[in-house]
């Protein structure tokens, strides 16, 4: 999972220096950051003779001695791991002019609202994890009029004044939307109080978002919401009890 760079600002000022990798099950740690040549947010370069390059929908392709083969009697699913020579490993990144690698997402998680075209949520998820208030949150869009992220209160935020709490959103909101491209601005907010657990099965064994969970469970009202943003021309707010 991603280090927020605003976290890894707060280790450099106590004196810890943290540096970003990438590796995968699939695919062992084959890019890497020198702690003397960083930049945070990139996961920074590829390792000795490993090659990357940029596929289809910006996907990161590796070639290595570190990848897997295959999977054990799953040809099927080896077949999709490896096409032409390259393990496919499902995260699309960009490469600065420098060579630095930046992970934007996955693959599967990227949609596209009504407009057509593509949002990248982890992102302005990131962005939005900087709220005081806001404990887990995810972009949802698929084929809305606008985005909306869906937010879980921290402990402290749900005891207090709803007025407090989302003036604070607005604040965000605001801001992430004011550097990003007019199709992914956030046209509304969803609060919610109960917390996303493996339990209430909307987070994996390994903690990712199973977003399809979420898109079950806010998505009619995050539609409505999209909608009436689109008409108002306005960020909407709906707490979800």
């Amino acid at each position: 999972a991603p280090t927020p760079p605003s976290l890894i600002e707060w280790w450099d000022e106590v004196g810890v220096r943290l540096c970003e990798g990438f590796g995968q099950t699939e695919a062992m740690g084959l890019i890497i950051t020198d702690p003397e040549n960083r930049r945070i947010g990139s996961i920074g370069k590829p390792a000795g003779e490993v090659q990357v390059r940029i596929g289809d929908n910006d996907e990161l392709l590796i070639k290595a001695e570190g990848c897997t083969p295959g999977y054990y009697n799953r040809p099927e699913k080896t077949a999709e791991l490896w096409q032409n020579g390259w393990l496919h490993t499902g995260d699309k990144v960009r490469i600065d002019d420098d060579g630095f690698i930046f992970i934007t997402g996955r693959v599967k998680d990227y949609f596209k609202t009504i407009q057509g075209k593509f949002v990248a949520p982890p992102p302005i998820e990131g962005r939005f994890a900087d709220n005081p208030h806001s404990e887990q949150q995810c972009l949802l869009g698929r084929g809305y009029s606008k985005t909306v992220m869906v937010t879980v209160l921290n402990e402290p935020a749900r005891a207090l004044p709803r007025e407090e709490v989302e003036a604070a959103a607005l604040a965000t909101v605001d801001s992430i939307n004011s550097e990003i491209e007019k199709h992914a601005r956030i046209g509304a907010v969803i609060f919610s109080r109960e917390p996303w657990t493996i339990e209430n099965e909307i987070l994996t064994p390994t903690m990712k978002i199973r977003r399809e969970q979420i898109e079950n469970k806010f998505g009619e009202s995050a539609e409505r919401i999209a909608r009436k943003s689109a008409e108002a021309g306005s960020i909407q707010l709906h707490w979800f009890d």
